[in-house]
């Protein structure tokens, strides 16, 4: 028990951090409360499947966030709580992910440490993320929980958690927008390629690895698709992917 105290201490913090007095203040970003516009626009007009803002259809993101947060304005109202709640619980679930994934590369100090320095930066309770009705800190769970996955998947020779993995790079785009998920696969394949760690399991695993996150986005992107044509290539893909990526761009 003592040697897992500073896990508990940590995890203790995170959750007084990141919880308390979560409904207190107002909406006070464009994103924030656009996006509670936009999900509760889909208990308005009772379409899933297309989100719209002030009735025109909502391009930029995937719906995921956008889901779960209509889902918890139908059972416990629209207020500024329940805006941010799921914000809130994916940013600690990634302390507790963080910390595993710091403990099996490093070891249990260096998680922990790593746990503490995340949940005590101020850019990620306030900014766009743990304390906020934005997406970042889904995109954050899930891009950590497929990085401890594929390690431990490595480690112990294990298919499913590889195959797991995988399905987690898939939700990273289905929680911001699909361009994460080219963008994480290549991070995977440079590291597997550079690490040789490809070699523990055969050809025909790594392409059935590789086919899942397509399995994961292709249902509504091909609805989208479907419904938006060439509005949702321009909107998606030419404005929030390879516009932003060039303004960051000297």
């Amino acid at each position: 028990m003592r040697h897992r105290l500073p896990l508990i201490l940590v995890l203790l913090l995170a959750a007084f951090l990141l919880f308390f007095n979560l409904g207190s203040s107002s909406l006070h970003t464009w994103d924030e409360a656009g996006h509670a516009l936009v999900s509760r626009e889909i208990l308005d007009t009772g379409q899933w499947h297309s989100l719209q803002l002030d009735g025109v259809p909502y391009l930029k993101k995937t719906p995921i966030k956008f889901w779960l947060t209509a889902l918890t304005f139908k059972t416990f109202g629209i207020n500024e709580w329940t805006v941010r709640i799921w914000s809130t619980v994916f940013a600690f679930a990634t302390i507790v992910v963080l910390c595993l994934l710091g403990d099996r590369v490093f070891g249990r100090h260096v998680g922990v440490t790593a746990g503490l320095i995340l949940v005590t930066s101020h850019q990620y309770l306030y900014k766009h993320c743990a304390r906020t009705g934005d997406v970042d800190s889904y995109l954050i769970f899930f891009w950590t929980a497929a990085m401890l996955l594929l390690l431990r998947s490595l480690q112990q020779r294990s298919r499913p958690m590889l195959y797991s993995s995988f399905l987690a790079i898939g939700l990273c785009g289905m929680v911001k927008h699909l361009g994460q998920v080219p963008l994480i696969l290549l991070i995977v394949i440079l590291f597997l390629a550079l690490s040789g760690e490809w070699k523990v399991f055969p050809l025909r695993t790594w392409l059935t690895a590789l086919s899942l996150p397509l399995l994961v986005i292709l249902p509504w992107t091909l609805v989208q698709l479907w419904m938006y044509g060439g509005l949702f290539l321009d909107v998606h893909f030419g404005r929030e992917v390879v516009s932003r990526a060039a303004e960051g761009l000297p």
